[in-house]
């Protein structure tokens, strides 16, 4: 088991790591280990948290908006979205992205530049709300909101849950010699990855490149 432990802080230490397939042989491990805490925080980690789930700090990330405006006579395709322009009820939500998702959605943003922006739209009735406010400039509308995120916030994240499956491995570790384990009594499915747990019903981040 050693081995096994072993094996695995030394591929997750790797900066091309697979970490979707080390946290599903890690919550393998978590299962016949009876450690339920583990077991779930990979679940949440590939399957998404669900709203109703606090999110871990590396998956709130501060960021800016942005808006389109317009009226009859000109277009504004970006202009930033000032604090004290969004109801108070909605600072907090506008200006933190909640990266709500499964690792797997996240992994391929990270490829591209270090400076991309990625985007995620406004939902319309925040942008109903923002126009509900004598804020904007007089006749101008706002067609569009969204958050501003950069892409190294993706790295940061990936980079958060690897520090924290480290830790979680560190803890299994202490754990595993209680039980009497072999490699092979890890269950696999026929394609030789270890099978995923069970599917949560989440939807998608609306998370795009932004242009």
């Amino acid at each position: 088991m050693r081995k096994t432990f072993q094996l695995l802080r030394e591929e997750t230490l790797k900066p091309g790591a697979n970490l979707q397939d080390i946290l599903r042989r890690c919550h393998a491990l978590a299962v016949r280990l009876q450690m339920k805490p583990a077991a779930a925080w990979i679940e949440l980690e590939l399957n998404g948290y669900p709203l109703s789930a606090r999110l871990p700090d590396y998956r709130v990330v501060a960021v800016h908006s942005c808006m389109k405006l317009s009226n009859q006579r000109i277009e504004v395709e970006r202009v930033l979205v000032p604090t004290p322009f969004v109801p108070a009820d909605l600072q907090h939500e506008t200006g933190h992205s909640h990266l709500r998702n499964g690792i797997a959605d996240y992994l391929p943003l990270m490829v591209g530049r270090r400076s991309d922006e990625l985007f995620d739209y406004w939902p319309e009735h925040h942008v109903k709300r923002l126009n509900q406010l004598p804020n904007l400039p007089v006749d101008l509308v706002c067609r569009q909101a969204w958050k501003v995120l950069p892409r190294q916030a993706i790295r940061d994240l990936v980079e958060g849950i690897r520090v924290q499956l480290l830790r979680m491995l560190l803890e299994m570790e202490t754990r595993a010699p209680r039980m009497a384990m072999a490699d092979a009594d890890l269950p696999r499915a026929a394609n030789g990855h270890y099978p995923l747990p069970p599917q949560s019903r989440l939807g998608r981040v609306g998370m795009q490149i932004a242009k």
